[in-house]
C-alpha cells in the first residue's frame, strides 16, 4: 500500500532546490537548456499544488520567483511567469499519483535515439515482402534491388566520417531525416508495375538517409558521457535503438494488416458485374464468374490491390512520422567544435 507524500511549504529553498535539479539535468546531458522540466509537490497557505519551471526561460537564467505555482485542485497558476505548456501532464500525475513528491521530465537523446529507430529501421522491412508478394520477384533478384540502399548508408557514413566536427551533427541528422521522408513520399506513387530504377533510386536515397543519421546521433548521445560510462552507455543505447525499431516495426506491420482488409472490403464492395471493366473482362474471358475458381482469382486480384495501397499507406505513414520526429532533433545539445564537451562525472 502507498502512503501519500507530505508536501512541503513553498519557500525560496524549495524553489532553489527545483532550479538546481533543472540545471543538472543539463549538465548530465538529458536535456538541453529549457526542453524538460521538473515540478514538486508543496502547499502554498492552504492550498495544496505544485511549483513548476516556467515556459520560455533557459535553466542557466532561472531565478526563484520565476517559478510558477499551480493549485492541485482547480489548476489555477501564481506566479511571475507562464508555467511550462506541459504543466497539465505534471498536474494529472500530482492528483493521480499522490505518493509522488517529485516529477523530472527531459528529453534525452536516448528518446531521440527511440524515436529515430522507430522510423528509420521500421521502413525497412516494408519492401522486401513489397517486392517478393506483390511484384513476384525471386528473392535473389529483391536482394539485388535493395543493395543500393546498403551503398547508400556506407557513403554516408563516409561523408559524416570527413566531416568530423565541422558541420553541426544537428544539421546532419535533420539532412537525414529530410531524406528518408523524400525517398518514402516518392514510393507512395509505387504500384505493381513501378519499375527497377524507381526502385534503386529512392533505396539508395533512404540509405543515405540512414547513413546521414546514425553516426552524428550517436556522437550527440556520447558527446556528455564520461569514459568510464561508455560501456554502459553504448548498451542503453543499443538497447533504446531496437526497442524503438520493434516497435516501429510492429506498427507498420499491424496498420499494413488493418488496411489490407479495410482496403479489401472497401473494392470488394464496389466491385459488380454490371459496370464497364467488370463487364469488358468477363466478355473477353480473362475472368469468370460462373465457377469457383473464377471468383478466387477475381478475390485474388482484390487481394493484391488492397495490400498494394496499404503498402503506400505505411509509406505515407512513415514519410509524416520522419517529418515529426525532425523538431526533437533541435532538442539535442550538439558537441563543441573542438569536441570538448564537459563530461558527466
Amino acid at each position: 500500500m502507498t502512503h501519500a507524500a507530505t508536501p512541503a511549504e513553498d519557500s525560496t529553498a524549495l524553489r532553489r532546490a527545483v532550479i538546481d535539479t533543472a540545471r543538472a539535468m543539463n549538465a548530465a546531458g538529458i536535456n538541453v537548456n529549457k526542453a524538460g522540466n521538473v515540478s514538486v509537490r508543496c502547499t502554498r497557505g492552504r492550498h495544496e499544488g505544485l511549483l513548476i519551471t516556467p515556459t520560455g526561460l533557459g535553466y542557466d537564467r532561472l531565478q526563484p520567483t520565476d517559478l510558477a505555482f499551480i493549485r492541485l485542485a482547480d489548476g489555477a497558476a501564481r506566479g511571475d511567469r507562464a508555467p511550462s505548456s506541459e504543466w497539465r501532464f505534471h498536474l494529472d500525475i500530482c492528483r493521480r499519483r499522490p505518493e509522488l513528491a517529485a516529477i523530472v521530465h527531459t528529453h534525452s537523446p536516448f528518446a531521440t535515439a527511440f524515436a529515430v529507430g522507430m522510423v528509420l529501421l521500421a521502413t525497412t522491412t516494408l519492401l522486401p515482402p513489397f517486392l517478393q508478394g506483390l511484384m513476384d520477384y525471386p528473392v535473389f533478384d529483391t536482394g539485388l534491388l535493395l543493395a543500393p540502399r546498403g551503398v547508400g548508408t556506407a557513403l554516408a557514413m563516409i561523408v559524416c566520417g570527413r566531416l568530423g566536427d565541422r558541420v553541426d551533427p544537428r544539421a546532419t541528422i535533420l539532412l537525414g531525416l529530410a531524406l528518408t521522408a523524400l525517398s518514402l513520399h516518392a514510393m507512395t506513387g509505387f504500384d505493381t508495375t513501378v519499375d527497377r530504377w524507381a526502385i534503386v533510386w529512392t533505396g539508395t536515397v533512404q540509405g543515405l538517409g540512414i547513413g546521414f543519421v546514425f553516426p552524428p546521433l550517436t556522437a550527440v548521445t556520447f558527446a556528455s558521457l564520461a569514459a568510464r560510462h561508455r560501456n554502459e552507455g553504448t548498451a542503453l543505447f543499443s538497447l533504446v535503438r531496437n526497442i524503438g525499431s520493434s516497435l516501429g516495426i510492429s506498427i507498420v506491420v499491424s496498420a499494413l494488416s488493418r488496411n489490407t482488409r479495410i482496403e479489401h472490403a472497401a473494392l470488394a464492395a464496389s466491385t459488380q458485374a454490371s459496370e464497364l471493366p467488370m463487364r469488358l473482362a468477363l466478355e473477353s474471358g480473362a475472368w469468370r464468374i460462373d465457377v469457383p475458381e473464377g471468383l478466387a482469382a477475381i478475390d485474388a486480384e482484390i487481394v493484391r490491390q488492397a495490400a498494394t495501397i496499404a503498402y503506400l499507406q505505411d509509406f505515407r505513414l512513415m514519410a509524416w512520422v520522419c517529418v515529426a520526429t525532425m523538431p526533437l532533433v533541435l532538442l539535442l545539445r550538439a558537441p563543441g567544435r573542438s569536441g570538448a564537451v564537459p563530461a558527466v562525472r
